[in-house]
């Protein structure tokens, strides 16, 4: 994969597409499961990113052991 695209919403860490909704709360909700993460870097910026179901697993598995 050459990498997430530069435009819409998908997921910030496979680059898989975002289901078509109608808002972005509805990407949120059970029937997609999809979630919204909001990091700071190291310079004290806020940047958001989308996580697919799939990954958002992963990443919470990996940040709770």
């Amino acid at each position: 994969m050459s990498g997430p695209p530069k435009e819409g919403r998908y997921c910030g860490a496979c680059g898989a597409p975002a289901p078509k909704t109608d808002t972005d709360y509805t990407l949120i909700s059970a029937a997609h499961g999809w979630r919204l993460l909001r990091t700071v870097g190291t310079d004290g910026s806020l940047s958001m990113s989308w996580r697919c179901p799939t990954c958002f697993a992963k990443r919470r598995a990996q940040t709770t052991e």
